[in-house]
Parts: structure tokens; C-alpha cells; sequence
């Protein structure tokens, strides 16, 4: 492997690891240590979820209604839901 394939590899794993470390931070500051794998565990599951189901879900109602809108509007109100229960279960 050459040395800029090596650098882009090594780029690419701190692109994907600092997110997921900077994210289990925040919830160890906003919900204590004994929470954290409880709730990390939760989120993947979530992320995890949207991500394989979201996508055909989306592209089943692109094909009831002929537009993404419903998906997006969709994505938009669960953002707020999630913002909303995490206002709430931070006591901020």
C-alpha cells in the first residue's frame, strides 16, 4: 500500500472514530458514567435502525406519493422529538 492510500485510510478512521468518541463524552458529562452504556447502547440501536430502514421506507412512500417531502418531514419532526426528550432527560 502506498504512503497516500495510507494517510487516506488513517484520515477516513479519525473521520468516523472522533464523532463516536466525541459523542459518548457529551453523554458521560450530561447523564453520569453509569448511564452511559445503557444509553449508547440505545442510540446505536436507533442510529442503527434509521439507517438500514430509512432508505427503503423512504423510497416506499417516494412511490405512494411521488415525493420525498412526507420522508423529510418526517426526519425533521423526529429531530425535534429526539432534541425534545434529550432537553428533558438532560434537566436542562
Amino acid at each position: 500500500m502506498t504512503g497516500h492510500a495510507r494517510a487516506a485510510l488513517a484520515g477516513r478512521r479519525r473521520a468516523v472514530h472522533r464523532p463516536l468518541e466525541s459523542r459518548g463524552k457529551a453523554v458521560s458529562d450530561v447523564f453520569g458514567l453509569a448511564a452511559l452504556a445503557t444509553i449508547m447502547s440505545v442510540v446505536g440501536l436507533g442510529w442503527r435502525s434509521g439507517a438500514g430502514l430509512g432508505p427503503a421506507l423512504a423510497g416506499f412512500v417516494h412511490d405512494l406519493t411521488g415525493s420525498y417531502t412526507p420522508s423529510f418531514a418526517f426526519g425533521v419532526l423526529a429531530l425535534a422529538a429526539g432534541w425534545t426528550l434529550f432537553r428533558l432527560g438532560s434537566g436542562s
